[in-house]
């Protein structure tokens, strides 16, 4: 005959299967000897480079000279009042 369960509470699973839980394995990280690396090759040093004084340096670009006025054309009469007709000077004798 069976066992009855208890009327009071929940059935109980017998045998509860178990979750798999998953632990993150670390996985190593090859590091690069640096001391003892063939690869590395001595630099040179050179001769150090001399750096302009940017302050007290003169400016190497001329300052832009202004342009001239021009100059008015005096051979020809100048229009007077507008758009009216060509005046020219009485010539003196």
């Amino acid at each position: 005959m069976a066992a009855e369960p208890s009327r009071g509470g929940p059935v109980s699973d017998p045998d509860p299967v178990p979750v798999p839980v998953s632990v993150p394995v670390p996985v190593p990280v090859p590091v690069p000897d640096l001391v003892s690396a063939p690869d590395l090759v001595p630099v040179p040093v050179s001769a150090p480079v001399p750096v302009p004084d940017l302050v007290s340096a003169p400016d190497p670009v001329p300052a832009p000279v202004p342009a001239p006025a021009p100059v008015p054309d005096r051979s020809r009469p100048r229009l007077r009042g507008g758009g009216g007709r060509w005046r020219r000077r009485p010539t003196v004798a």
